[in-house]
This record gives structure tokens, sequence and C-alpha cells, in this order.
């Protein structure tokens, strides 16, 4: 058995690319969460719709709707911190592993920034946050109302 010592430059770059698979698996948690939420929050709405008339009996799917709503909201906002905490790691790793190659990938992703963002200045400018939750705030807004109507209708 060998032990090889591996030049830094590699171990930056390991560690570089292992950030961010970690930030590719929670994006993909984060999808995975909506993925599941949405057919949920589907049937629940057919069962609420199915005798066309909306009842207190429909109070228990109008509130797991909030709660889907709800869990959907926060699991979206605890994935994005775990994507940012790695996301920061990969940005220190890529300067550190700039300054040992003499090369400037920052200033190299700068410039790739700038056409981008000119291509797409609006769309640019959305933060993924807001559509993530925007979509499980939905979620809680149609449970809210319906809960709201079941008690107000009182049948």
């Amino acid at each position: 058995m060998t032990s090889e010592k591996i030049p830094p430059e590699q171990y930056l770059l390991e560690m570089a690319v292992q950030s961010l698979e970690y930030c590719r698996h929670y994006e993909n948690q984060r999808l995975g969460v909506a993925s599941s939420a949405i057919p949920l929050v589907a049937i629940l709405l057919a069962v609420i719709a199915i005798d066309q008339v909306v009842t207190r009996l429909d109070l228990i799917p109008s509130l797991f709707i909030v709660i889907i709503g709800l869990h959907g909201i926060l699991m979206s906002l605890r994935y994005e911190e775990r994507f940012d905490f790695h996301y920061s790691r990969f940005r220190i790793l890529r300067d550190e592993l700039d300054q040992k190659l003499k090369v400037s990938v920052q200033s190299l992703n700068q410039v790739a920034d700038r056409a981008h963002f000119a291509d797409f200045p609006r769309v640019s400018k959305l933060k993924l946050r807001y559509l993530w939750s925007g979509l499980h705030a939905t979620v809680v807004v149609i449970g809210v109302t319906l809960f709201i109507v079941s008690i107000v209708t009182g049948k």
C-alpha cells in the first residue's frame, strides 16, 4: 500500500467539485419537496371539491393544505441555506485555486455574467428563493382561504 500525496491544486479542485455536488443535491431536494407537495395538495383539493360544496367537513383537508404549504416554505428556505453554505465554500476554494494556478476564473465568470445579465435583464434579477417560496405561499393562501370559507359556510 503506497501513500501518495496529491498536489494541493488537485485537493482544492476535488473539494470545490464536492461543494458543487452538495449544491446540486440541495437544489434537487428542494425540487423533491415541491414535486411531492403539489400532487398532495391536488388530491386534497379534489377531496374538497368532490361534493362541489365547501362545508365544515373540509376544515381538515384545508388545514392539511396549509400545513403542506408551510412545510414547503420552511424546507425551501432550509435547502437554500444549505446551498448558500456549500456555494460559499466553493467560492473560497475557487479563489484559493485561482491564486495557486495564477489564473482568475472569477474575472472570467464576471465577463460571462455581464453578457448573461445583458441578455436577460429582468429574469436575472428574480431571486430563486422568492419563486420557490411563492409557490408554497400560494398553497398556504389556498388552504387558508378554503379553511375560512369552510368555517363561514358552517354547513
